[in-house]
């Protein structure tokens, strides 16, 4: 039997049970023409924030629908700790990537980054897409909490960051710690922000500008790894130590 549908949507926010709302946005024409969705069809409204319901179309019109809710439910707690990942922004598909498994995986902010070896700087129509690959990876694991992706900023702009996070750079050289150790020593409720760079990784300016700043380079491995290949397995290093499963 195929999954219900989740559903981005505001429109039920101020409704109760066995009240109706509209939906008239993109996501309506998905359930109308993509999915041919009918009267008494069933789909998940989640507004991104942790609330959601479980609704029944009514009525549709043209690409719009009228939906009355079955059940209203919530996610109050988004995952903890709040876990940032910091990208070099990478060619194409590959980034694309990175920020389709981040989100899959429970991220909650993804940073494009511009260094010193970036070799791509993305046009104004990417965040647009990328934020479109979270919304699509929220709804494949279904996911109360939409990943915020934001504006791509420099990695200087990055460092000026003054948020009580725990900020980690990703790196390959020898003088590495072990990201395991590095979590383990740390407050296993604080917020976490982990610096990735692009292929080429970061420069021994950038490099310098991190020890200045006592921010401590991990390491997932001796072996250099793809930038979103670095996302998918970093994520699922810290949410492993910080459930408690490596323990």
């Amino acid at each position: 039997m195929a999954r219900v549908p989740f559903i981005l949507c505001e429109d039920f926010f101020t409704c109760s049970v066995g009240d109706c709302f509209t939906i008239s946005n993109h996501e309506s024409h998905h359930l109308v023409t993509v999915l041919r969705a009918r009267e008494g069809y069933n789909f998940i409204a989640f507004n991104g924030r942790g609330k959601g319901c479980r609704a029944e179309i009514v009525e549709t019109s043209g690409k719009s629908l009228v939906a009355r809710i079955i059940e209203r439910f919530e996610d109050e707690n988004q995952t903890e700790p709040q876990l940032t990942i910091a990208v070099g922004v990478v060619k194409g598909s590959r980034m694309d990537w990175a920020i389709e498994k981040a989100a899959e995986t429970g991220v909650t902010n993804f940073i494009p980054i511009i260094t010193e070896f970036s070799v791509v700087k993305p046009k104004r129509n990417k965040l647009e897409r990328w934020r479109g690959i979270a919304l699509a990876a929220a709804k494949q694991s279904r996911r109360m909490w939409l990943m915020d992706v934001e504006e791509p900023i420099s990695i200087d702009k990055l460092l000026n960051y003054t948020e009580s996070t725990l900020t980690i750079i990703l790196d390959t050289s020898a003088n590495c710690i072990p990201l395991i150790r590095c979590l383990e020593d740390s407050n296993p409720l604080q917020n976490l922000r982990v610096i990735i760079g692009p292929e080429g990784g970061f420069s021994d300016l950038e490099i310098d500008k991190f020890k200045g700043l006592n921010i401590p380079l991990v390491s997932i491995g001796s072996n250099p790894l793809r930038t979103e290949t670095a996302v998918a397995v970093s994520v699922g290093i810290i949410r492993a130590i910080y459930s408690g499963e490596l323990a």
